[in-house]
């Protein structure tokens, strides 16, 4: 197990290398000049050419692509991110105080979808065909179908046009105050994981049927056991597996579809940072946040390989 740990993390290492030389090539490409914004005070003022020329040489923006990428990547390997191009401010700063409104946001979002989910997929499958099932495959089927955006938006009128309720805009630290912090992230949790409960749902309900037909179910129902300790205690379990891959995955996609969701909602985490630094072509704020998002991804990834262990001992690591 120890071996394999060790191997997962090192092919983390080409998996940042190529996300390192894409998003660097793709921001290189698009529109606009940073230097020019940060003179021009993102269109308020002018400058002159040479004004703009002069902090283009000392932001390092006039050297060639490949030697900019290896001065960044030489930073990043000493653990040093550099400073934003726009706000100054040392970058690891800035996501430091980021990164956890986002993962709160998210890991509430994952915990609301399971306890929908499982319940939602198991019970559809165990009345398969029957009016339940259809109630369940229309709230499944809508999930997918609209955008975390859109549902945020949905939530926003909903509560003011039916409880004439305004959520609380942006963030409140939990030990600053804890009430008012779950006001303001229970409906962007709600509205992230209203897509992922529907997908969930979704894998639950097709690995319980499947689950449901197999030999070792029909012997233990032969044997007088109690419908629901077949159900919860031999079928669920072993119906888990691909229920946590689909979640770890998802997870980490959740991480993208905040993005969105905390603008609308006006949260300060590390998405709505990721929007400010596009518009200000702020490169090395939006490579970091890439950087650190796809090593996100790829723990996640290893923490479901992990727990497939506690879900079945039969699963080998070597």
């Amino acid at each position: 197990m120890t071996q394999y740990l060790i191997r997962r993390l090192l092919y983390i290492i080409p998996i940042l290398l190529g996300a390192s030389i894409i998003i660097f090539a793709l921001i290189r490409i698009a529109p606009g000049d940073i230097a020019v914004l940060i003179m021009e005070g993102g269109g308020a003022g002018t400058a002159s050419q040479e004004q703009i020329e002069k902090l283009r040489s000392e932001l390092g923006l006039n050297k060639p692509i490949h030697q900019q990428y290896f001065d960044w990547i030489g930073h990043i390997i000493r653990l040093d991110m550099g400073r934003s191009l726009w706000t100054n401010r040392p970058i690891i700063e800035e996501i430091k105080n980021k990164y956890p409104i986002t993962m709160q946001m998210a890991v509430i979002a994952v915990l609301l979808s399971l306890i929908i989910a499982i319940p939602v997929g198991v019970l559809s499958a165990i009345y398969q065909d029957t009016w339940i099932d259809y109630v369940f495959r229309i709230f499944t089927v809508t999930g997918l179908a609209v955008p975390n955006f859109w549902m945020g938006i949905l939530i926003i009128l909903a509560l003011v046009a039916w409880f004439q309720y305004t959520p609380p805009l942006g963030f409140a630290p939990f030990w600053v105050d804890p009430w008012k912090n779950f006001q303001q992230m229970v409906w962007p949790s709600v509205a992230l994981g209203y897509r992922l409960s529907a997908i969930v749902s979704r894998m639950t309900r097709s690995q319980m049927l499947e689950v449901l037909r197999q030999d070792y179910i029909r012997t233990a129902r032969a044997k007088g056991l109690k419908e629901r300790v077949i159900v919860y205690r031999h079928a669920l379990k072993n119906a888990l597996l691909p229920v946590v891959t689909i979640t770890g995955v998802q997870l980490g996609a959740l991480l993208g579809g905040t993005v969105v969701t905390e603008t609308v909602f006006n949260i300060p985490g590390m998405g709505r940072q990721l929007i400010e630094a596009i518009n200000f072509r702020d490169y090395p704020m939006v490579e970091a946040i890439v950087l650190i998002s796809a090593l996100t991804f790829a723990l996640l990834n290893l923490l479901v390989d992990v727990m497939y262990v506690w879900l079945d001992p039969r699963v080998k690591y070597t």
